[in-house]
């Protein structure tokens, strides 16, 4: 099976091979502290890169890209700040994340159909409404694996999910007929999405998804 922690870790070693070519000038180049360092940073950007290449693909298959891209923008700076549960592996991770956010966006093309032109607003507030006092409560929701102890960062991490809701209501209350219903409807859902992942009730359902995609898929260990 094709690993992007050997991926990662090739490349680590092709960049300080460079830099040790460099000579002085990189003095850590020959440290393998640093050789996890950049492997590990390099891992993250390329299980990040196939996730949005998987979410896209499939929502570009299925037909509804504008809509899954527009719920994952606003998934992305949403959960920047509230945090949330997420599976435990990385391939669960990529599965669920494909799974909920091309439904996400087929449910935006949906309800656009389906509901008059004037009621994308009030769904807005609705998910605002329900969304705000949850992340005064529990945001930032942290994980095993990205625990936030600094209280500093805590307000910092509480403040921008804050922030960001205000500014996305503001945006659909201005923004008139410049975006398509499909789209914000699509926004709307992938904020009352990620919501429910930073309750007790969305880390129960998360882990009940983990456990059961670890059992259709039993692939562990690293990326």
């Amino acid at each position: 099976m094709i690993s992007i922690h050997r991926i990662a870790r090739l490349m680590a070693e092709g960049i300080l091979s460079y830099a040790r070519e460099e000579g002085a000038a990189y003095p850590g180049a020959k440290d393998p502290e640093r050789l996890e360092i950049v492997t590990y940073g390099l891992e993250i950007a390329l299980g990040a890169l196939v996730e949005l290449l998987a979410i896209m693909g499939a929502a570009l298959w299925l037909g509804i890209g504008p809509e899954t891209a527009a719920a994952l923008v606003t998934l992305l700076l949403y959960r920047f700040g509230s945090g949330g549960a997420h599976c435990t592996a990385y391939y669960r991770c990529l599965l669920s994340s494909v799974g909920a956010l091309t439904l996400v966006g087929w449910g935006g093309r949906v309800l656009a159909g389906v509901l008059p032109g004037d009621v994308v607003l009030g769904f807005a507030l609705l998910a605002f409404s329900v969304s705000l006092p949850a992340v005064w409560r529990w945001a930032p929701a942290d994980t095993p694996a990205n625990p936030v102890t600094s209280p500093r960062r805590r307000r910092f991490l509480r403040n921008w999910a804050l922030a960001f809701l205000g500014a996305w209501l503001l945006f659909v209350v201005v923004q008139g007929d410049w975006v398509g219903r499909e789209l914000l409807y699509a926004s709307a859902l992938a904020v009352i999405l990620q919501t429910i992942t930073i309750t007790p009730a969305g880390y129960r359902l998360m882990a009940l998804l983990d456990h059961g995609l670890r059992w259709l898929l039993p692939l562990e260990g690293r990326r």
